[in-house]
């Protein structure tokens, strides 16, 4: 879909001490890092951002439900631990928690609040 780029993360970097892992490395400048804690059953989202968002799912599972304000498109899939999603502006999100879930997520611009960054549109 045009304006979402999904991926796995892959170490970088691995010897007998640790391995390194980015999430983004220059694909991303993120104004707000948060790790957001999802109970299995929870439906996250129905809204979208004038501003682009990265999500790396460190535990879980998670159904996405994705429409591009701009182009109409829509796809649904299902988010597996490991996983980046990037998306852009005006990409409508909605997301039921499958298990009990650990995300980072980023954005592009600081998060104020729901009123102030957050546009409506229900998908599930």
């Amino acid at each position: 879909m045009q304006g979402v780029t999904i991926w796995n993360a892959q170490i970088a970097h691995e010897d007998e001490r640790r391995s390194i892992m980015p999430i983004f490395n220059g694909e991303f400048t993120a104004r707000q890092i948060k790790i957001l804690r999802a109970k299995k059953g929870s439906i996250l989202g129905n809204h979208y951002h004038l501003y682009s968002e990265i999500r790396y799912l460190m535990k879980g599972e998670v159904y996405y439900w994705l429409l591009n304000k701009r182009t109409s498109e829509k796809i649904e899939f299902i988010m597996h631990e490991g996983e980046i999603m990037m998306t852009g502006p005006e990409i409508v999100h909605t997301g039921e928690f499958m298990k009990d879930s650990i995300m980072i997520e980023g954005t592009e611009d600081p998060y104020i609040s729901a009123e102030i960054n957050d546009y409506k549109e229900i998908l599930k």
